[in-house]
């Protein structure tokens, strides 16, 4: 069988929470999203305090093609580090392949770092979020 995208797996995830009762936000990407998946997708439903914020971050190379951090941009010489094949069925990453070169799990580690070193600001807003939740729960 093979695997699903993340996208669809949080939305199965979230149509089974509904269909059990468990609070969890939709997962409901717009159609550019899908076209093209951002390096973070927070999903929460203000609607439902006791749902949790997901914060999604699939394997996409973005921006970390042309910067080597956030808001560094690559020197010619740093080009190659940037590109790191996450779309086809020749990708190191397929699901399909279960082990890794060392290069490999390098490249994975540091476009995963940059993500998220490139959505601190996201992470953060998303965690206050969070604790301000929890504060009305509590008050209520």
């Amino acid at each position: 069988m093979p695997a699903l995208p993340a996208q669809q797996q949080l939305q199965l995830v979230s149509r089974f929470c509904q269909e059990q009762g468990i609070p969890f936000p939709p997962i409901s990407p717009s159609p550019e999203e899908q076209r093209q998946p951002q390096e973070c997708h927070v999903f929460c439903d203000p609607t439902q305090p006791e749902a949790p914020t997901v914060l999604h971050f699939p394997l996409v190379n973005d921006s970390f093609q042309d910067h080597s951090a956030p808001g560094v941009p690559r020197t010619l010489e740093e080009k190659a580090a940037g590109k790191v094949n996450l779309s086809s069925s020749d990708s190191p990453y397929h699901y399909t392949k279960v082990t890794y070169s060392q290069e490999d799990v390098d490249k994975l580690l540091r476009l995963t770092h940059y993500n998220i070193c490139n959505n601190q600001e996201r992470l953060r807003e998303a965690l206050r979020q969070a604790v301000q939740r929890r504060k009305q729960r509590r008050s209520e």
